[in-house]
């Protein structure tokens, strides 16, 4: 009786410690592209650019996310911050919200701007490259339900 109830609690305390095991985070750095501004755009203060993003719905959920930022230097998975995106960044356009299945579900979240404003960033930026950069988010993967973060940037040319 002693050795039944010792095993069902051991049981329980493997069960419990299991489920709260958080679960993986990764970052790729592939999939999702930046169709528009282009690699070399040349881009000014006041004026706006093209954006499109392609992302793939690698995972096969109903709504996808992203996050859109403006660095100075060329982002890898190793200058992310521990939440997948960028503390140093020059500027943050925000999170969009793309609907996977855009006959089926409720509208969610902001979409994606079909252009991005140029904001002045100081002449210190002057020919220098920036880079556009989206962090895309793909919850509850399969196999095991896991979490993974796609890295994309476009270089462009600031011109102040």
């Amino acid at each position: 009786m002693i050795f039944t109830a010792i095993f069902t609690a051991l049981v329980a305390f493997l069960a419990s410690s299991a489920a709260a095991t958080p679960l993986e985070k990764r970052v790729t750095v592939r999939d999702g592209t930046i169709a528009s501004p282009t690699d070399g755009t040349v881009v000014s203060p006041g004026n706006s650019y093209a954006f499109q993003y392609n992302l793939i719905n690698w995972c096969q959920a109903g709504y996808t996310s992203f996050d859109v930022y403006l660095l100075d230097n060329e982002p890898t998975a190793a200058s992310m911050n521990t939440t997948q995106g960028f503390t140093d960044y020059v500027y943050y356009y925000g999170r969009y919200t793309v609907d996977n299945f855009p006959d089926g579900l409720p509208p969610m979240g902001t979409p994606p701007p079909s252009t991005l404003p140029m904001l002045d960033i100081g002449s210190s930026y002057d020919g220098q490259d920036i880079w556009l950069t989206v962090v895309q988010t793909e919850l509850y993967c399969p196999p095991d339900g896991h979490t993974e973060y796609m890295l994309a940037s476009n270089n462009m040319v600031y011109s102040a």
